[in-house]
């Protein structure tokens, strides 16, 4: 069973995520960087949340996601009406060129790009999509804690979802993890999960040499956070633009 099957589980799993400030940082992101903002593409939606918030505040929002269940309980629960959420691969996305002002590829579903490949045909999907000067949003885990553990998990985090390391391929950086929800009293297995590790370095170069320019990673959800060797943080936030 998988998690992206079982929109109740990751909505459980999820729901610690505080989508009105993480929205607030977008566009935050979006005025520090002086873009002006009218179209927004969520990579990887899941149940929505962030395409609804942003919606409510006043912009185009699109949502893609690879399943479909994620996408029917999104849309019944209303989050759709003033967006829209549209299932597919985000390697091969369905819009025209240089539609979008911001994408955005938010709490480690990046991590699923697990080969070369993948990552390279997302990001030159993503560069086509993007108007020049437009932004890309990209939250991973912060690398920090694969060396020393000494950043800082929400302790809500902890409450909902429970992960044990299965495998790690230093090669390929790859991590197999299990994944356990807390529904209601009881905790329920929900599979397994293969997910990418990034670094800071590695992945500002590859974004580089695909035609993105640096515009600022940060810690955390807080525009005054930035990610350094002494961030002790749990995500990284990687903010670039498209240029000609």
């Amino acid at each position: 069973m998988s998690i992206y099957l079982r929109p109740e589980l990751y909505e459980v799993a999820f729901s610690r995520l505080d989508v009105d400030r993480e929205v607030e940082f977008l566009i935050d992101v979006f005025e520090l960087a002086g873009v002006r903002v009218r179209r927004v593409l969520d990579l990887g939606c899941g149940t929505c949340t962030h395409v609804h918030k942003l919606a409510r505040c006043g912009y185009e929002v699109y949502g893609i996601d690879l399943s479909r269940d994620m996408l029917y309980y999104a849309r019944n629960r209303g989050r759709l009406a003033l967006g829209s959420g549209i299932c597919g691969d985000m390697r091969c996305l369905p819009f025209r060129a240089d539609f979008f002002d911001v994408c955005t590829c938010l709490f480690d579903t990046f991590r699923h790009l697990v080969s070369r490949y993948d990552v390279v045909s997302h990001l030159r999907e993503v560069w086509r999509v993007l108007r020049v000067g437009g932004l890309y949003i990209i939250d991973v885990a912060n690398p920090r804690g694969y060396f020393l553990d000494t950043y800082t998990i929400p302790e809500s985090v902890c409450d909902r979802y429970d992960l044990e390391l299965l495998d790690v391929d230093y090669v390929n950086q790859l991590e197999v993890w299990r994944l356990r929800v807390r529904y209601g009293s009881s905790w329920v297995d929900v599979g397994t999960l293969k997910l990418r590790v990034f670094f800071p370095q590695e992945l500002l170069t590859i974004l580089e040499l695909l035609g993105f320019k640096v515009f600022e990673c940060f810690g955390d959800y807080d525009t005054s956070c930035r990610l350094s060797r002494d961030c002790r943080c749990w995500r990284m936030i990687v903010v670039v633009e498209k240029v000609d």
